[in-house]
């Protein structure tokens, strides 16, 4: 057996994925950011192993257009310029971020994201502090440059919506914020949040202890690994900083299957 390493890209063309993106209209990214979030299980199940043709009508030349959506079966077969549902909520995240038409994913619905973007002013606010705390040197500005070949999106973790960034709940940190104070850290602290209520929810399910001790921290090692592949990596500071209060605010809030016996969080 021989593998073609030569084929194995873990990295992405964020410029070129982040591009093409753009190019859409804000209705076109909204339709396929909710068919991507709401019906991605069922759409992989159906083109798994190939790629799926989103078509849409360009309203400037009035033409049919196709826009590309791959389903890899396996990492190998992920080529840096590959849209996939995963890159593309990356690449969409900022987009949309503004937009009253934008969906909340109820992956995120279920682990209290409401109730954090509620609390965000107050969050930043306290963050806010803290960084001018000049006497405090335990939490400093990270300094990271943004991705080559990329337009910085405008924001700051300080903007009452920055959470949106991760309405659509994807996996590694959008890659037009990801030079930003605590984008990448909040991602983790979303991310954490899945773990901790997958952890609750599995106390009751049946299944070795390797299976459960394996997806306890699934979301978390995804995020960080698919963000260090973008060339960041965590500022510990912050995120020690960040995630107790994103957790106090959240967990509470959870959202349980309606046949799981919610218990007690050691």
């Amino acid at each position: 057996m021989s593998v073609d390493l030569s084929l194995l890209n873990l990295g992405a063309n964020w410029a070129l994925i982040v591009d093409r993106v753009n190019k859409l209209e804000i209705e076109q990214k909204l339709k396929m950011a909710y068919m991507l979030t709401v019906r991605e299980h069922q759409l992989m199940k159906a083109h798994s192993g190939q790629g799926i043709n989103f078509k849409y009508t360009d309203s400037s030349s009035g033409q049919k257009e196709d826009f590309i959506i791959y389903f890899p079966t396996r990492v190998s077969n992920i080529k840096d310029d590959y849209i996939t549902p995963a890159r593309f909520r990356a690449a969409v995240a900022t987009e949309v971020y503004n937009h009253p038409k934008l969906m909340v994913s109820p992956a995120m619905r279920v682990v209290g994201f409401d109730a954090v973007l509620a609390e965000w002013n107050n969050i930043q606010r306290e963050l806010q502090e803290k960084l001018n705390d000049k006497d405090d040197t335990s939490i400093n500005p990270v300094g990271r440059k943004s991705l080559h070949g990329i337009d910085p999106f405008p924001v700051q973790f300080t903007d009452m919506n920055f959470p949106m960034l991760y309405a659509l709940a994807p996996d590694r940190v959008p890659p037009r914020v990801a030079h930003l104070d605590f984008a990448i850290e909040l991602g983790l602290a979303f991310a954490c949040l899945r773990d901790i209520r997958n952890r609750i929810i599995s106390r009751n399910e049946a299944g070795t202890h390797l299976q459960k001790s394996t997806k306890s921290h699934a979301f978390y090692e995804t995020f960080l690994k698919l963000s260090e592949n973008m060339g960041y990596s965590i500022n510990k500071n912050h995120f020690e900083l960040l995630a107790p209060k994103i957790s106090n605010i959240a967990t509470p809030k959870f959202i349980y299957p309606s046949d799981t016996r919610i218990i007690s969080q050691e």
